[in-house]
């Protein structure tokens, strides 16, 4: 029925399209609200000149910059990736590409998003999001959201092309391109290519990506726009938890390959000045195929030889109303439903005997949500906003609060933000013959925010100040006496992170950042891959017109994490530095030389993987 109701209100729409009025189309994308405005409650952006200028060698390691975002990849580029925001889970990280949402539940890792496949090369920009966002995306942001924008169509319809070499055979390529069609419909193309080289002993990546996305040129009463994107690829690694390249008594790295396809289509539409709606449709398929080779037994008890074969498709309907409603208020409101299905196909070796574990599951959820704002006198706004989801038998309802003060005598300002979310039970931990549980609870969260930031010296310096507390509880784990997943943990993480930007010209930057977090816990309980202490530097230096240097400098502190050779250990801190040198030949050529780890520092993020090391990279840029 839901489904019936959006049709007939797309074809009464499309009925009613007005001409283009001549203006020129922008589109604004805004994932932190479900208000449709020009406001962005986006906590950290990176841009596309951040990207171009920064000299990163992956979308992990632009992660790696951005406060309160705590990275760890096991070795080299076709290791897993784990991304946690604030000291919550990975799996409890949102992750969206052009407004389609990709986690897959399916997954040993509770849906947690490997970011290997992603090419950093055509992304247009990166805006995250901490707290619980489930009063606007529904399940899964409970620690925060991760919004990925890729390239699309420019106003210069040039053709730009990338290449990149590197050592160990490590080679990539990219290209984008856009075409306006008939003075009508803005076109765009993107692709890419990397063969991520040897490295390290068992590690390899193969990946490729094509994005394909139009839009009208003109703005209307009616706008629409249409994305697409591919990426597959294969990887190997040894696997988690086997001690990596290093310790790993099964000399034979795990197989992945994996295949995401995306679509969303967009229509928005403004029934008058005071009244915008909006829909959205989208669809994300996963596949991915892992030949785990099984881990030799330590500490812990080893584990046998598995090959899985997961397919995970997810469909979201979401229907958004605007309304300008007197004295500076905003509401808006809307309805979602979203169908989801997942099939895991397994074999599990146990000593040459080949047992079956298998599961297919499918599950709707249907929401409505409302949210209210206001732009009060004297630079004051509130916003609160509650969303109610209905999972067949699981109900949730979620709120949260946000306020934003500022003092523009003093170039100061304050905000505030209370948030609550959940996620439900992923379906690895529902569905997986062994150690599934039908009777799962979806896990939640508290979250508390309070930030500051004040300008100095005619805006030359920016000083920010952020305090956070996050409580995540019903939190999903394995009861090895039940052999089955329960709910029964749960964790407090509370911290601040501190920044200090400084420009005092045109020519020279530092932004600078450290964050301190501490973990409450359940009793005997470590938490893997948390650190307490983080901290980075970006020094950005154009020395003549054609010429910029930029420098990234991390700081990484002592933390926990386990392997089935060694056990829980504590792994020592670490830092790594960046230099990028970029040389601008002409406006339609540039040259940039990468050094990544300059200091060839051995440091360990997993038990037992070796990092890549120093690399020197040569990216050649052109513009057609």
């Amino acid at each position: 029925m839901f489904k019936k109701s959006v049709l007939f209100f797309i074809v009464c729409l499309c009925t009613n399209q007005a001409f283009a009025n001549g203006k020129k189309m922008s589109t604004v994308v805004v994932s932190g609200t479900v208000i449709k405005s020009e406001q962005s409650l986006s906590d950290y952006t990176v841009t596309k000149d951040d990207i171009s200028q920064g000299g990163f060698s992956s979308a992990v390691d632009i992660l790696r910059k951005i406060p309160g975002v705590n990275v760890t990849q096991q070795g080299g580029q076709g290791g897993l990736t784990f991304v946690s925001m604030r000291g919550g889970d990975p799996n409890f990280t949102s992750v969206i590409i052009d407004g389609v949402r990709v986690n897959d539940p399916t997954n040993s890792r509770g849906g947690g998003f490997d970011f290997t496949g992603l090419d950093y090369q055509l992304i247009d920009k990166i805006d995250v999001y901490f707290g619980g966002y489930s009063p606007v995306f529904g399940s899964e942001a409970l620690g925060g959201v991760i919004s990925v924008t890729t390239l699309g169509a420019s106003e210069d319809n040039q053709l730009r092309v990338t290449t990149e070499l590197s050592q160990h055979n490590e080679y990539a390529g990219s290209f984008h391109g856009s075409r306006t069609v008939a003075d009508t419909v803005d076109l765009s193309i993107a692709g890419a290519y990397r063969d991520g080289g040897q490295h390290i002993e068992g590690d390899s990546l193969e990946r490729k990506q094509f994005i394909f996305k139009a839009q009208p040129k003109y703005s209307s009463q009616l706008d629409w726009s249409f994305s697409f994107l591919n990426l597959e690829g294969d990887a190997s690694s040894f696997p988690e938890d086997s001690g990596g390249n290093e310790l790993a008594v099964i000399r034979t790295p795990e197989g992945r390959e994996f295949k995401q396809q995306n679509f969303a289509v967009t229509v928005d539409f403004d029934v008058n000045e005071s009244w915008a709606v909006s829909f959205v449709a989208t669809q994300a398929e996963h596949e991915e195929v892992i030949d785990n080779p099984g881990i030799a037994a330590g500490v812990y008890s080893g584990t046998p030889p598995v090959l899985s074969d997961s397919d995970y498709r997810r469909r979201d309907f979401r229907l958004t109303n605007t309304l300008h409603l007197p004295k500076d208020f905003l509401f808006g409101f809307g309805m979602e439903s979203t169908q989801e299905e997942g099939h895991f196909d397994s074999t599990i070796d146990f000593f040459g005997f080949l047992v079956p574990a298998s599961f297919s599951l499918e599950r709707d959820t249907n929401a409505v949500f409302g949210e209210i704002s206001w732009k009060g006198i004297d630079n004051l706004s509130l916003m609160v906003g509650v969303r109610y989801d209905d999972a067949e038998e699981i109900t949730e309802t979620t709120r949260r609060f946000i306020t934003n003060y500022k003092q523009p005598v003093s170039q100061r300002s304050f905000s505030f933000q209370y948030s609550e979310a959940f996620k439900l039970p992923s379906f690895f931990a529902l569905g997986h013959p062994l150690v599934g549980n039908l009777g799962l609870k979806p896990e939640q969260s508290e979250n508390l925010s309070f930030d500051i930031q004040q300008y100095f010296y005619n805006e030359k310096m920016l000083a920010t100040v952020s305090l956070f507390r996050n409580k995540f509880t019903n939190l999903v784990d394995f009861d090895p006496a039940l052999f089955t997943n329960v709910n029964r943990s749960s964790v407090i993480a509370e911290g601040s992170t501190v920044g200090l930007m400084l420009a005092p010209n045109k020519k020279l930057s530092i932004d600078s950042h450290i964050t301190y977090t501490n973990y409450q816990t359940d009793p005997g309980v470590k938490l893997r891959r948390r650190p307490e202490w983080v901290a980075s530097t970006l020094l950005s230096w154009r020395m003549r017109d054609a010429f910029s240097l930029n420098i990234h400098g991390q700081y990484v502190g002592a933390f926990y994490d386990s392997s089935i050779p060694t056990g829980n250990v504590k792994m020592s801190g670490y830092s790594d530095f960046d230099v990028i040198l970029t040389k601008l030949f002409s406006k339609q050529i540039d040259v940039s030389l990468a050094l990544n780890n300059v200091l060839n520092n051995g440091y360990q993020e997993t038990v037992g993987f070796s990092n890549i090391g120093r690399q020197l990279r040569l990216i050649a840029e052109l513009n057609f």
